[in-house]
């Protein structure tokens, strides 16, 4: 039987979804296609391109347990460009991403609008007093695909908006598939700001969880933050209290700070070293050593287990068929109940193992050169032996043999046995006068700072993962418990 008329798939670029569904609605009357029949039409007609987004919308449910009304209002929504009714001249701003000042210095507000909005309707272009703008710095934190992040709050923003830069950097953020918009942005003075599209995102703040769409733009301003728009906080209660309270404490402060610049830093996971990789070289007339793996207690199977599935998922191991070498593996409980696996090195590549040494400063040597020092910082690496890539060639001397088979280590695996020597000479340390070398020539003052200084020995730049919870700020009257601990 022949239909009448013809329904091509949907194009986001150039249809427009209103008028879709409106063609769609008369096709099937036209076609007296009945009510159980409509869905099948509609997942047919969409598209590959269409019917993949909407796949990824409704996920983890299937898209053909909805009804036919719920995937067309999920496609509407998707697909129909935002409008925009400007009911008066009304101040819907975003702050403008500056080219080189940072979100703090901002001077001029981006007016969001619809591409398609209604000619000849005259928008009010506010100024903005430095006091004004001291009201813009508000952040909040809010955890978005499972990763916590900071959003600059603005109030007169119609939209929350996402930096190019941040998609591309957070993982959780990159395998969203960006969705084509018709929404334009741009600046009161007519600048327009190029938008590459839109994200849905899980987002979870206080014990609510949401599903809220951010706009991807691309902006010069390297320093330009998440901004946190009305479409959100129509949805979202703010706990305003806490935003508003007054940190007294310029330790808190100051941490803050650090965390929310360098959240690549602070991230939880295992950080990579992306400027070193690490070498192995054993002696001419070595011999490798095979040995077979060691049994495992029933009671902790699970722990080993799972944290072999975390190191293959991490990629810090990779699993092999066959190696000349074979270390067995050490299972050491933490005391959080969790275990950490290690190599027992020292009965196959140790004894083998050509180690360029090292001299490691003793406690009084260290307490010399800091005889004048009156702050402290403390920095924690986290699995900072996981840190340090291993060279492709030198895999399969680290290669270990567990109850599941072979393992080559890709990172450096925890020094059970292995020297320090490749960890501790590895950082490019500042000695006490080469530090106070470069802040004099600097002319900075030596204090507790965020960690593009010297300070941090070029951990943030190397993006060394480092615990937040262990950045502590030893005061002159905690001195002396600092260097008992240590002498102890």
């Amino acid at each position: 039987m022949s239909s009448t008329g013809k329904i091509s798939e949907f194009h986001p670029e150039s249809d427009d979804a209103a008028t879709y569904v409106m063609r769609l609605k008369h096709f099937m009357v036209a076609n007296k296609i009945e009510d159980n029949n409509k869905l099948s039409v509609l997942i047919t007609v969409l598209g590959s391109k269409v019917i993949n987004t909407l796949v990824d919308l409704v996920t983890p449910d299937e898209l053909d347990s909805k009804t036919y009304d719920q995937i067309i209002e999920l496609f509407l929504n998707q697909y129909k460009p935002e409008k925009l009714t400007v009911e008066r001249e009304d101040k819907y701003r975003v702050p403008r991403y500056a080219r080189d000042q940072p979100t703090d210095d901002l001077d001029n507000h981006l007016y969001a609008v619809e591409s398609n909005r209604k000619k000849g309707v005259k928008q009010k272009s506010n100024k903005v007093t430095e006091d004004e703008l001291s009201t813009l710095g508000f952040v909040c934190e809010m955890e978005i695909e499972g990763r916590k992040m900071s959003l600059q709050i603005d109030t007169g923003a119609c939209t929350s908006t996402l930096p190019e830069r941040i998609y591309r950097q957070v993982p959780q953020l990159k395998r969203i598939p960006v969705i084509p918009t018709k929404l334009s942005l741009s600046t009161y003075l007519g600048e327009t700001l190029e938008v590459k599209g839109k994200i849905y995102v899980k987002v979870k703040y206080k014990n609510g969880e949401y599903v809220l769409p951010l706009i991807v733009v691309n902006t010069a301003n390297e320093k330009a933050p998440i901004l946190l728009g009305r479409n959100w906080l129509e949805h979202i209660k703010l706990d305003w209290q806490s935003i508003f309270a007054v940190e007294n404490n310029s330790t808190e402060i100051l941490l803050k700070d650090l965390k929310s610049k360098y959240q690549d830093v602070f991230e939880p996971g295992t950080g990579i070293i992306k400027s070193k990789q690490i070498a192995l070289h054993v002696k001419e007339d070595a011999v490798p050593k095979f040995c077979k793996h060691r049994p495992v207690p029933f009671a902790i199977k699970p722990l080993v287990d799972k944290e072999i599935d975390r190191l293959l998922e991490d990629k810090i191991i990779k699993r092999v068929k066959t190696s000349e070498w074979a270390t067995p593996l050490v299972v050491v409980r933490k005391p959080n109940g969790n275990v950490t696996l290690c190599a027992d090195y020292k009965i196959t590549l140790n004894p083998v193992l050509e180690v360029e040494h090292y001299p490691l400063p003793t406690t009084e040597e260290l307490f010399s050169e800091l005889a004048e020092a009156k702050v402290f910082t403390v920095l924690d690496l986290s699995h900072a032996y996981l840190q340090l890539p291993i060279k492709e060639e030198s895999q399969k001397l680290l290669t270990i043999n567990t109850h599941r088979g072979l393992f080559s280590y890709t990172r450096l695996p925890y020094a059970y046995g292995l020297t320090e020597v490749l960890v501790s000479d590895n950082g490019g340390t500042f000695v006490a006068e080469e530090f106070q070398d470069f802040l004099k020539k600097n002319r900075i003052s030596h204090k507790l700072i965020p960690p593009y200084h010297g300070c941090s020995n070029g951990a943030a730049e190397k993006s060394v993962q480092t615990e937040y919870s262990q950045c502590n700020q030893w005061s002159e009257s905690r001195r002396g418990v600092l260097e008992k601990k240590a002498a102890n």
